[in-house]
């Protein structure tokens, strides 16, 4: 069979367009019990500036509690000296690597700081 040639076609996901962001967001359902209306809803707190220009609380921001109840107990923590940082994770199931992370302030629990990322999971 003279001249025959071999064409391999590979199929490109839409995926493969998205940032690590719009990725995580548009999966987002398998982290747990989130959903794009709960991360959407989620309102960071701002932070007060003080008379004599020194930070005071954080104020009018989502409660880490409520949170929780919504969503359930995050996979992770991890503290330093003021904040903590929440991570939830993919379910065992989930063809995609997720993560929302959720920083939030001690002294009034407050959420100070939000973002999600996600990838294809390698097959």
């Amino acid at each position: 069979m003279k001249g025959q040639h071999v064409i391999e076609v590979q199929k490109v996901s839409a995926d493969n367009k998205l940032s690590h962001e719009e990725y995580g967001y548009k999966y987002i359902k398998d982290a747990g019990e989130w959903n794009e209306q709960v991360y959407d809803g989620i309102k960071t707190a701002k932070h007060q500036l003080t008379d004599d220009g020194k930070w005071g609380e954080f104020y009018d921001g989502s409660l880490y509690s409520d949170l929780v109840q919504q969503v359930g107990e995050p996979s992770s923590l991890h503290e330093d000296e003021n904040e903590i940082t929440a991570i939830w994770t993919q379910n065992p199931t989930s063809r995609h690597v997720l993560w929302v992370n959720v920083k939030y302030d001690k002294q009034t629990g407050m959420i100070i700081k939000k973002n999600i990322e996600g990838w294809p999971m390698d097959p």
